[in-house]
């Protein structure tokens, strides 16, 4: 366990853990902490640089937290936010390049370019019912 469990009051049923900043991306932290928003009360606080202070109050009629649900809630946010921004040059090349923006230089992360579209392939977007025109041109007055 990386983290540092501070207290655990069974009268109340409050848990307090103490994360190092190094383990765990600060968003990671946020996204694990409020993922029990809806059945605890949320206070993160940052004693020290080096560390996150995390503190779950359980609401009335809820059961008490555990340390290993929020460790393991930990790592899976820490999980998803490396994986996202593992992925995220990849989608900005896609979403650029979708709308039109430059070539990536060689150092960015390019994703694959999309062949040309050919005329006689957009005659599927012809609109023959008028479905794609708007209210206005479909309503206006002569």
């Amino acid at each position: 366990m990386t983290s540092e469990q501070l207290a655990n009051d069974e009268s109340d049923g409050v848990l307090a853990l103490r994360v190092p900043s190094s383990a765990y991306p600060r968003d990671a932290v946020y996204a694990a902490a409020f993922s029990f928003i809806d059945r605890a009360y949320v206070m993160l606080r940052r004693p020290d640089e080096a560390h996150i202070e995390i503190a779950l109050r359980p609401k009335e009629g809820s059961a008490a937290i555990t340390a290993a649900e929020l460790e393991e809630a930990l790592g899976a946010a820490k999980l998803t936010v490396e994986s996202a921004e593992a992925g995220r040059a990849w989608v900005e090349g896609i979403v650029l390049g979708a709308f039109g923006a430059p070539e990536p230089t060689e150092t960015e992360t390019a994703a694959p370019a999309l062949p040309d579209l050919d005329p006689e392939d957009l005659a599927a977007f012809d609109d023959p019912l008028g479905i794609a025109k708007s209210w206005e041109e479909k309503h206006k007055k002569p």
